[in-house]
Formats: C-alpha cells, sequence, structure tokens
C-alpha cells in the first residue's frame, strides 16, 4: 500500500508488472521471495475491496479514492501505531544470553542491530 501511495501510481494509471518492479525494487525483494502471481493475487482481492479498479479493455489499473483513503489509514497505522507498540517486543532483551525464538524475531534482531551500527557510524 506504501508504494500504491506513490504519486506515480495514485494519479496515474499502471499495470501489474511496473508495480511489481517497483515494489521489489523499494522493499529489496527478490523475485522468489515475491512473485508476479503473488501481486496478482493482492490487484484481485485489493479490486474486490474496491480500493483498485481496472480500466475498461486494458490491463491498467487506478487507485479508487476508496483505495487512497485506505492506504493513507493504513501507512499512518503501521508507522506511527503499530510499529511503535511492537519494536519494544524485538528491542528490549531480557539478559544478555538470550535469543531469538523464531525466525522473524531474528531477522528482525539483526535488522535492529545492523541499523544501530550505522547510525553509531554516521553519528561519529
Amino acid at each position: 500500500m506504501h508504494v500504491l501511495l506513490h504519486s506515480s501510481y495514485a494519479c496515474t494509471a499502471w499495470k501489474t508488472n511496473d508495480l511489481y518492479l517497483s515494489i521489489l525494487a523499494s522493499f529489496s525483494l527478490s523475485p522468489y521471495s515475491y512473485t508476479i502471481d503473488q501481486l496478482r493475487y493482492d490487484v484481485r482481492k485489493l479490486k474486490a475491496h474496491g480500493i483498485l479498479q481496472r480500466i475498461d479493455h486494458s490491463y491498467s489499473y487506478l487507485l479508487t479514492d476508496f483505495g487512497k483513503i485506505v492506504c493513507i489509514i493504513f501507512t499512518l497505522f503501521h508507522s506511527k501505531i503499530f510499529g511503535p507498540i511492537c519494536a519494544p517486543l524485538f528491542n528490549s532483551l531480557p539478559n544478555a544470553s538470550y535469543q531469538p525464538c523464531s525466525k522473524i524475531e531474528n531477522a528482525y534482531a539483526k535488522i535492529n542491530h545492523s541499523i544501530d551500527e550505522l547510525l553509531h557510524l554516521l553519528t561519529a
């Protein structure tokens, strides 16, 4: 939804392949971790909920006015509410010998540590 709010997608018609390439680049994903078929499924669901509309006689889509509102609310919710609420779950470790118990928690801890190192280097 973050990518859909980008001006080139929010204001003009776009094709699934263009959006797919933008999503891969924006989130540094590989074509194997998020396939074009997964995006097509997501587009069908967004269309069914009235967030996207297909332009007649083409394979182009537009973000509806309702879709713009939903994308803005979802993006703000994620960045302002969900992120800060969940951050302490992954940021604060109970003790030095604590080991993350899931792959997601482990990956998040690695990313968080890398960002901390980057910020330390930038402020040095």
